[in-house]
């Protein structure tokens, strides 16, 4: 009889194998599956012999990890790319002459321009012992603020950091958000985390919010009419206020006055 058949987590048992997590022999029955990748040591290192290995096809790297030498190695770019098509902290299998290391990718470098992958790290891990890693969180559902009250939902924390074996790590924390509400937030402690994970961030770190919709409207100014300056001195005049002209109006009265004498002549 399979340990677990008596407790209240018979969905989880398929076959003989026990699928849940806070079992105690899920570690010893489930075998996560390692994607294999072979590699091959590099004699010669340095920018132009790093050049020549990205014409073949191939992309250069090094190993490093506890109690493991830094090994310069080079692997297929297209087989690279399978790898980190798979998602985020797969354990790979990794070949070197014959042998096998259980390793992560550690950190990939693109060029600037381009965005083509340039160097790779590969990280050894020990499966006992426990690592710490950020895992992608990804939000399903849609918020309520923002189906019914047209809101904007803004994510602030895209990754998680955690502590646990190899063997634990999650592929991805999901957070539905369905409820979430305008002017309302779930921060980390809202997640719900596998048994076996630690979670390093803090709880009260805001992952997700809801912001209200921003309206900006233009403030209309009243058109102001700009009055002539003769109609100005008309209304003036008129309304027995005394006007006091310029030197420079006086001056060009005075002149229009000198065109008007001598029209007049003619």
């Amino acid at each position: 009889m399979h340990p677990c058949s008596g407790r209240q987590s018979r969905e989880f048992i398929r076959g003989n194998q026990c699928h849940h997590y806070s079992c105690k022999c899920w570690k010893k029955e489930v075998n996560v599956e390692k994607i294999k990748l072979n590699a091959e040591i590099r004699d010669k290192v340095g920018s132009a012999n790093s050049r020549r290995i990205r014409r073949t096809g191939f992309i250069p790297g090094v190993l490093y990890g506890k109690d493991e030498q830094p090994i310069h190695l080079k692997v297929s770019v297209a087989n690279l790319h399978n790898i980190i098509s798979e998602g985020e902290n797969v354990l790979i299998n990794l070949i070197v002459e014959d042998k096998e290391k259980t390793v992560m990718v550690k950190e990939v470098q693109r060029d600037p321009v381009q965005e083509n992958i340039v160097h790779v790290d590969f990280y050894k891990v020990s499966l006992q012992e426990k690592v710490t890693i950020k895992v992608p969180i990804e939000t399903t559902g849609e918020a309520k603020g923002v189906k019914e009250k047209g809101g904007v939902l803004e994510q602030i924390l895209r990754e998680l950091e955690v502590e646990c074996l190899p063997n634990d790590i999650p592929e991805k924390i999901t957070l539905d958000v369905s409820e979430l509400d305008i002017g309302h937030s779930f921060t980390v402690e809202k997640l719900k985390i596998q048994p076996g994970v630690e979670v390093l961030t803090p709880i009260d770190s805001t992952v997700v919010t809801v912001i209200a919709p921003t309206v900006l409207e233009e403030e209309k100014k009243p058109e102001e009419e700009i009055a002539e300056p003769e109609l100005i001195k008309k209304v003036k005049e008129e309304e027995g206020v005394e006007v006091v002209e310029s030197e420079e109006v006086k001056e060009e009265e005075s002149k229009k006055k000198i065109r008007e004498e001598k029209d007049e002549k003619k």
